[in-house]
């Protein structure tokens, strides 16, 4: 039995030479299991392989080297190990998928010559304490108004409610778990008008696959959207980016949630034709054996939705311009009948 190594309880520790020690359960259990009488074997082993881990530049690198030596006790480094490559794999996706978000919009913001700011703020502690929430921020106009962006591409976040309590008697806005929270956290983390957050179609939460491509939160305010990553497809994004950046220039209090959220749903059909139908002009022009009429007809088609793609988005534009059509006439305007 070792006179310089003993375990002591209470909380668990492992004691040397009887003038120092250290609080750590994993240290202490792992001297348990190797029994009194390999203490100061196992203390001997334990401290050549940390030196051997301080040498190394990465965790990595230490267990190719020392893997030979690892005794069966310390097999759960190994595991730490891959939980934190698994983490950090996590977090690298995340940062690709702000890359994405970041560089679609910026191109977009280019295209219109807009004066606005993009800025990669997902690694950078906001307004609230602690709080990276709003993964992209937006100067819009010179600083005119603010929009911030979160992207959330995993099936973990539910829609929840602002208001509502779950049948705990809590709110089910937690800030950590839903939507709702995690706008409100964004608009005022990064000081914002609106806020959108963005969902991968493909891998995301029932009650978010169930909305539209876009979908705005007038109590927020903010937006909902889903972009369909695995076809490069981010047009639900630039459309929600427009309309929330005229809103923020106009004032969002100012806007009917519904009146927004018809005329986005009629944009997102139109815009979903057009691209369905001009991939299957393409398709037909290639081909020998298809008639001069069936061609126009096809562009019969492209140019009544361009028409009422036109229409939209003329009655959108004047009502973010302050122009409010009676509710009963925008339904009449924008819902099939």
């Amino acid at each position: 039995m070792s006179k310089f190594i003993t375990l002591n309880t209470d909380p668990n520790r492992v004691v040397f030479g009887g003038a120092f020690e250290i609080e750590d359960e994993a240290l202490y259990l792992a001297f348990k299991k190797a029994g009194a009488a390999k203490y100061d074997e196992y203390f001997e082993k334990a401290l050549r392989l940390g030196a051997y881990a301080l040498e190394q530049e990465t965790i990595a690198a230490f267990l190719g080297r020392a893997e030979s030596e690892l005794d069966a006790s310390l097999e759960y480094l190994k595991q730490l190990y891959k939980m934190q490559n698994l983490r950090e794999k996590g977090a690298a996706k995340g940062a690709v998928v702000e890359v994405e978000l970041a560089d679609e919009l910026q191109k977009f913001i280019d295209k219109n010559r807009w004066s606005d700011a993009l800025t990669d703020t997902g690694t950078k502690v906001g307004a609230l304490p602690r709080r990276k929430v709003g993964d992209l921020t937006v100067d819009v106009a010179d600083g005119a108004a603010v929009l911030t962006i979160e992207s959330k591409m995993d099936k973990s976040m539910t829609l929840g409610d602002a208001v509502d309590l779950d049948n705990r008697g809590k709110k089910s806005a937690d800030n950590e778990k839903t939507t709702h929270g995690q706008l409100l956290t964004a608009l005022v983390n990064r000081d914002a008008q609106i806020a959108l957050i963005v969902f991968d179609e493909d891998n995301c939460h029932k009650s978010i696959g169930e909305l539209a491509g876009v979908a705005f939160l007038p109590e927020l305010p903010g937006f909902v959207v889903k972009v369909r990553r695995s076809h490069g497809d981010f047009t639900n994004l630039l459309l929600a980016y427009s309309v929330a950046r005229e809103m923020a220039l106009l004032g969002a209090d100012r806007v009917s949630g519904e009146h927004v959220n018809l005329a986005i749903k009629r944009m997102i059909r139109d815009l979903s034709v057009l691209a369905g139908v001009s991939n299957l002009l393409d398709q037909i022009e290639a081909s020998a054996s298809v008639t001069i009429e069936t061609v126009g007809q096809i562009r019969g088609t492209i140019a009544a939705t361009e028409a009422s793609l036109q229409l939209t988005q003329e009655k959108l534009k004047g009502l973010l311009g302050g122009t409010v059509t009676p509710l009963d006439q925008w339904r009449e305007l924008f819902l099939e009948v």
